[in-house]
């Protein structure tokens, strides 16, 4: 079929992330596209992940910040949770960022179809509604994910939810709730309710929480977690839900604990409905791809969380432009090192090699460790835990690897960014200036405690 018989040069089925990105990254280049979307433009992250779960952290982080303004000879004698005006403000923080989306597309002359479709073959895609067939020389899949339901007895409680279902339908603060899952959603909505004075237990399956982490790290925030109240068992084994509990093993022991709601946060799986006519390569319900974000049909892309890789907004948006740059026969460097943010009180920020990794592949590395205990901001806020963490080359002094964990991590990890693509030395970081107090200069210090050793 010649490019003049298309209906489309590029479409993209779904409009997150990911799949806004190449819409609008393949317009600017001159395509024509479409963008098929069944739900609202923005996808998870927009309507039921990034923006509902970090907006409700800030809100709960200032409620905990209020209640210790006594520290600062300050008081407030009312302090009241409406939260129906807390879920108003998501949902106009919401309708901003779709319009936003909208107002791009229509600037683009993109075309949004807001329709279930599915792949006929390499080239054409059947709409639900309206009834009918698009053609596009290129596809791109940014579909995402679904929930993993986990197979336990009662698990299709009433009182059991899955994370876009809680935010979905949540009108007050419980008094408890059990999260099952220690991966970063569990942890962050963990934080959340802790904040708002719900009593939190936090139920993983693994012998510690965030196991991709360092385990100085991961224990580090495991200990965070302890001191704010957080119930947390590891090693658990699940044996069923029942009347508003769970029964559970943790190691040798067995417990039943009583809650309001029940939160599950054990994994997503790639959804694959848009592809179940024709054969696509996968690997464990997610879509295979190469450097080039090509699948093993010709012609045929995928992006973001449907290939199982990093399901973070910004790998998705990454990924998008690295897929356009392939279609239009551009070169695109092929950067693989991707931040990682959680977004805890404090929070915690990682970017690079883990020391396991490294140990694994035979480097020969050592670390930095610095404490925010010596940074000025972190004790001007109170906020003093946390620490700076840097792995670097032995021979080169590189920097291979980094961890922040302080309030302001997930703002200062990009530095590291700049200087691990750039592969820049320990001798490289210690000649920049930074501004006095702030939270980055810390960064600077950590590095000098190098040199004088």
């Amino acid at each position: 079929m010649d490019k003049k018989n298309y209906n489309y040069d590029v479409a993209i089925i779904g409009a997150g992330p990911g799949g806004f990105s190449a819409a609008i990254e393949a317009a600017r280049k001159g395509l024509r596209v479409a963008v098929f979307e069944k739900e609202q433009p923005g996808g998870l992250c927009v309507n039921w992940g990034c923006i509902p779960t970090k907006t409700l952290l800030h809100v709960s982080n200032l409620l905990q910040t209020c209640q210790k303004m006594d520290n600062w000879g300050l008081s407030f004698e009312k302090r009241y949770i409406h939260f129906n005006k807390i879920n108003n403000n998501i949902n106009r923080i919401i309708e901003k960022y779709r319009s936003g989306i909208k107002f791009l597309f229509n600037k683009y002359d993109i075309m949004l179809y807001s329709s279930e479709c599915y792949l006929i073959d390499n080239c054409q895609i059947k709409l639900d509604t309206p009834n009918k067939t698009i053609t596009s020389k290129y596809i791109v899949i940014a579909s995402g994910t679904v929930p993993l339901m986990p197979d336990i007895p009662g698990v299709n409680a009433n009182f059991i939810y899955n994370s876009k279902q809680l935010l979905m339908n949540i009108h007050d603060i419980p008094n408890r709730i059990i999260i099952i899952g220690g991966g970063i959603e569990g942890v962050e909505f963990a934080t959340i309710f802790n904040n708002f004075g719900s009593q939190v237990t936090l139920l993983e399956k693994k012998e510690r929480l965030l196991d991709f982490l360092d385990d100085d790290i991961s224990k580090l925030l495991y200990n965070e977690l302890i001191k704010k109240g957080i119930r947390v068992y590891t090693g658990v084994y699940i044996k069923r839900f029942r009347d508003n509990s769970v029964d559970f093993y943790s190691g040798d022991s067995f417990l039943s604990l009583d809650c309001d709601i029940v939160m599950l946060a054990t994994g997503r799986r790639g959804n694959l409905s848009s592809i179940k006519n024709i054969s696509i390569n996968q690997k464990d319900s997610f879509i295979s791809v190469n450097h080039f974000m090509e699948t093993s049909e010709k012609n045929i892309y995928a992006i973001g969380d449907i290939t199982g890789k990093m399901q973070f907004a910004h790998v998705a948006m990454y990924e998008a432009q690295k897929a356009v740059m392939r279609i239009t026969g551009k070169q695109f460097d092929n950067h693989r090192i991707y931040p990682v943010c959680l977004y805890t009180k404090p929070e915690v920020a990682f970017i690079g090699y883990t020391e396991k990794e490294l140990a694994e592949k035979g480097y020969s590395f050592s670390t930095i460790l610095y404490s925010m205990d010596n940074n000025l901001m972190s004790l001007l806020s109170k906020n003093s835990k946390g620490i700076i963490k840097i792995i670097y080359d032995k021979k080169s002094n590189m920097v291979l690897g980094a961890y922040i964990v302080c309030d302001k991590a997930s703002e200062m990890i990009s530095e590291f960014s700049v200087y691990i693509h750039n592969g820049l030395s320990l001798y490289d970081i210690d000649r920049i200036i930074r501004p006095h107090p702030t939270f980055s200069e810390s960064i600077g210090e950590a590095v000098k405690t190098f040199f004088s050793e």
